[in-house]
């Protein structure tokens, strides 16, 4: 879930002033997700899949569960709840019907990233969500002119920093703030933590630990760089 879709939804409430504002996505097969039901165009309520009708289950419009409400017009409805459903549950879901009968208006931003219903309940799930953020990090440096030899093998964390025309190699882990210049070439089998590495360097089979490399360098096989040694 991305800071861009959760301003998208703040702000979608906020300038509309509606009760509620809620997120959205279009799945096809919708599975086991809560079907939106609209009326004319407007949310009405969202229908679990096991309470859903056949018709209701045809509806690929499905809930993700993030929502932002005007607190005034949602907490007098919470003691309204009822387990009156497939699963004995109180369901905040009927909260948004509640809102609809009473003629308020539920507004939606509908994404259209199905990764957004991924729940993490256990180890696999969170191994599947790291894989999911890991492409989306390697494709943004793609797309700005960085080669990855395998992009499945390459751990870039959020605030590395990767220069034009550099070349990546299998087996290469960049975290903390790292920033890797220009034309690079790293890997393969190097870790890099905290460093700034300069244009057109080379650095393969090494472990750099808070170091700053020159332009122009070149490190490995086999070197272990930290703060308490020096390259020049």
């Amino acid at each position: 879930l991305s800071g861009e879709i959760l301003r998208a939804l703040i702000d979608k409430q906020r300038n509309s002033g509606a009760a509620a504002a809620m997120l959205t996505a279009v799945m096809d097969p919708p599975g086991a997700y809560g079907r939106i039901v609209r009326e004319n165009g407007r949310i009405a309520r969202i229908v679990e899949a096991r309470d859903a009708t056949p018709d209701e289950l045809r509806i690929t419009e499905v809930n993700t569960s993030h929502y932002c409400f005007r607190a005034e017009k949602v907490l007098p409805l919470l003691d309204r709840l009822r387990t009156n459903n497939d699963q004995g549950e109180y369901y905040l879901t009927d909260v948004i019907r509640m809102l609809a009968q009473e003629g308020e208006t539920v507004e939606s931003v509908t994404s259209e990233d199905p990764d957004i219903l991924m729940g993490i309940n256990n180890r696999v799930h969170l191994a599947e969500a790291t894989a999911i953020l890991r492409r989306r990090i390697t494709e943004k440096w793609s797309r700005e002119g960085v080669t990855f030899i395998d992009p499945d093998s390459a751990y870039v964390e959020p605030d590395v920093s990767i220069g034009g025309d550099t070349v990546v190699w299998p087996g290469v882990f960049l975290s903390g703030r790292t920033a890797i210049g220009s034309e690079c070439r790293i890997g393969p089998h190097v870790r890099i933590l905290d460093s700034r590495i300069g244009d057109r360097c080379a650095v393969e089979f090494a472990v750099i630990e808070r170091r700053d490399i020159p332009p122009d360098g070149t490190i490995g096989p086999f070197a272990y760089l930290t703060s308490e040694n020096t390259v020049k």
